[in-house]
């Protein structure tokens, strides 16, 4: 196994330990652990593509480790913003979370199909921006739900910067899969001809 795919597996292992401490309250660590994982997400593809070491492996399952501890994130920051946060920002992160899981799951489930058709479907430039504030969302309102919450200045900036990347992500979710779907118009029309 090559040094991207190891890494990328890292990220996989990394995604029970992440929910364990988050839920046991130990938000710092589990902090720790999305960030290194965030990191080795970015780093994983640069050294493939640099050493010539892209593999299938590493296209399938490098967007599947990544969405992992994403939507593991997306879901407990939602679960705590219900609790805690007033019913409608409650209603906007539960809604966003669900249209999140959704969409992955979908795409997913598409790319195993076209796996099936021995079609390899990439991360595209749109989902890895989509990522990209996925990300920022998680790491403002992880900071503000649970670290930086008594600080009121810095936990009010990060509220309002996290709902404002979430939103985004919810758009660039949707726009992204509706993408996927349009650059392979191909294979979802094999599809339909099953149906």
């Amino acid at each position: 196994m090559n040094l991207p795919n190891k890494l990328t597996v890292a990220r996989v292992i990394a995604v029970p330990f992440f929910i364990a401490f988050y839920m046991l309250g130990y938000h710092i660590a589990a902090f720790v652990i999305f960030i290194a994982a965030s990191l080795t997400d970015m780093l994983d593809g640069k050294i493939a593509r640099k050493r010539g070491l892209v593999t299938t492996f590493g296209k399938f399952v490098d967007p599947l480790a990544d969405k992992l501890i994403n939507l593991a994130a997306i879901i407990l920051i939602a679960v705590h913003i219900s609790k805690k946060g007033s019913a409608i920002y409650g209603v906007f992160a539960t809604v966003t979370a669900l249209v999140i899981v959704s969409r992955e799951v979908i795409i997913t489930s598409f790319r195993a199909l076209a796996a099936s058709e021995g079609t390899v479907i990439a991360a595209d430039k749109l989902g890895k921006i989509k990522t990209v504030f996925q990300d920022i969302a998680i790491v403002a309102l992880f900071l503000d739900a649970s670290v930086l919450s008594n600080i009121p200045f810095a936990g009010e900036l990060l509220h309002w910067t996290g709902a404002a990347m979430l939103a985004a992500a919810l758009a660039l979710t949707i726009l992204s899969g509706i993408n996927y779907f349009a650059a392979n118009r191909e294979l979802v029309s094999k599809i339909k001809e099953d149906i």
